[in-house]
């Protein structure tokens, strides 16, 4: 039976643990947590605690053009995709959920992309993670990497 899961952050002000009740009391199976921050680290442990299972993390999405472009930004940006992935594996959490661009502005889609999201694609694979990759402004650039990279881990969100 498929579980019923809802973001754990729904826009209002709360302990993390508060929310997490009231996501129980109202019926849902699992949550989403948003995977940044000095307590990121406490989170899983407290969800199961409550009852709740964990869906999926979301990656923070600081600047994922940087991800298209030569440069340090782009590196630091997919050395953090692959810590989150790493922490999947470590708190037993099945998928994270990745922004490959964002903002108003499309980056120019480049061998450098594809190479670093091949890069995180083998640890996802390695570490049994799966990625849903979620673009929310340009269709193209999930066209492409579901175009040249082939993996039961990669999805869409």
């Amino acid at each position: 039976m498929k579980k019923l899961s809802i973001f754990s952050w729904f826009s209002y002000p709360l302990p993390l643990e508060e929310r997490l009740k009231l996501i129980k009391d109202a019926g849902f199976d699992a949550t989403i947590l948003w995977w940044a921050g000095d307590d990121k680290y406490n989170q899983p442990e407290i969800v199961r605690k409550i009852g709740l299972d964990i869906e999926n993390i979301h990656t923070p999405f600081n600047n994922p053009n940087s991800l298209w472009k030569d440069g340090l930004d782009g590196d630091e940006y997919i050395d953090m995709l692959i810590s989150c992935v790493d922490d999947c594996n470590k708190f037993v959490i099945p998928t994270a959920v990745i922004h490959i661009t964002g903002f108003s502005e499309p980056p120019e889609i480049t061998k450098t992309g594809l190479e670093r999201i091949k890069r995180l694609v083998d640890f996802a694979e390695m570490k049994n993670v799966n990625l849903a990759f979620e673009n929310l402004n340009f269709l193209q650039h999930l066209d492409y990497l579901f175009e040249n990279i082939k993996s039961d881990r990669v999805s869409f969100c």
